[in-house]
């Protein structure tokens, strides 16, 4: 929770070029390419060294920056439409191309994923005109979390039959990065048991962290992966529907892949002996971007 402890706000920013996939049509795919390429020098440029940038597909691009108020976010992404004008030709192709953009701060809403919706939502009105949900929008959304550079999932808790404490986990849905690691396709994992999939039973501590998580904590912490057979870092929170949480992970430690023995000493003392946990009332919001 950067805003609460250390004054430091996020803000997620999603900016594309809807002309790549006609110049791809047109001039070949390795003309595009070098299109990306001029469009992410010229995001760097603008948005500086600081800021995550990170290229979702074709010539659609998610930028995570902290700090940065909403008039600076308008400001700077005017900065790069502009800049977008001086682009006439690509490896002697004659091109003329424009950008859009949108964006949500981290105090919008409560968990990362909203967050991603909300800016994909935004952008997504823009290209198309359109402010109805409809299924092409979610389609949209689910493209965005699907080619995230990180491992992500969403998960729902399953109680005992008291309805008291979690006994396994069913995962909703899990990223095309968390398949990568895992080895696990996604028909092989959505609407299955992680019990069933991973055929561990050493799960109490995620049990644990999937509880807190669903009921409303926001955590910040490490433990050893099963599914991944890695160390990791991570972030869990409440996701939009009752007794579901979703996850990020963020590091991974190769020193420790396939060992759930404790990590080397350097490496516990990376990440500090002791967990980040918050805590929040759901009442009065909060989401794990601030």
């Amino acid at each position: 929770d950067n805003l609460r402890t250390n004054g430091e706000a996020f803000a997620y920013i999603v900016l594309e070029v809807p002309e790549f996939e006609d110049i791809s049509v047109d001039y070949g795919r390795d003309i595009a390419e070098k299109l990306v390429k001029v469009v992410a020098d010229s995001l760097v440029q603008c948005f500086g060294h600081v800021a995550s940038i990170f290229r979702m597909y074709g010539c659609h691009f998610g930028i995570a920056k902290r700090n940065i108020c909403s008039e600076e976010i308008v400001v700077t992404a005017h900065t790069w439409q502009n800049s977008l004008k001086s682009i006439r030709e690509i490896d002697g192709r004659q091109v003329m191309v424009h950008g859009e953009f949108a964006f949500a701060q981290g105090f919008e809403k409560e968990s990362v994923q909203e967050i991603v919706e909300l800016a994909s939502r935004r952008l997504n009105e823009k290209l198309t005109g359109r402010t109805d949900g409809s299924d092409e929008r979610a389609d949209l959304i689910k493209g965005y979390l699907n080619m995230m550079p990180l491992p992500y999932l969403i998960a729902r808790l399953i109680m005992d039959d008291e309805g008291k404490n979690p006994v396994d986990i069913e995962i909703l849905y899990a990223n095309k990065r968390y398949c990568e690691i895992t080895g696990k396709g996604s028909s092989e994992l959505i609407g299955r048991k992680y019990t069933e999939v991973f055929h561990s039973t050493n799960n109490q501590k995620w049990l644990d962290i999937g509880y807190r998580a669903a009921f409303g904590e926001y955590i910040y912490s490490r433990t050893y992966s099963y599914s991944m057979k890695h160390w990791v870092n991570f972030i869990a929170a409440p996701s939009t529907s009752a007794g579901t949480f979703s996850m990020v992970f963020i590091k991974m430690f190769d020193e420790a892949k396939q060992s759930e023995e404790p990590m080397a000493e350097h490496i516990v003392n990376e990440i500090g002996s002791k967990d980040k946990l918050i805590r929040r009332d759901r009442v009065h919001g909060g989401n794990i971007f601030t």
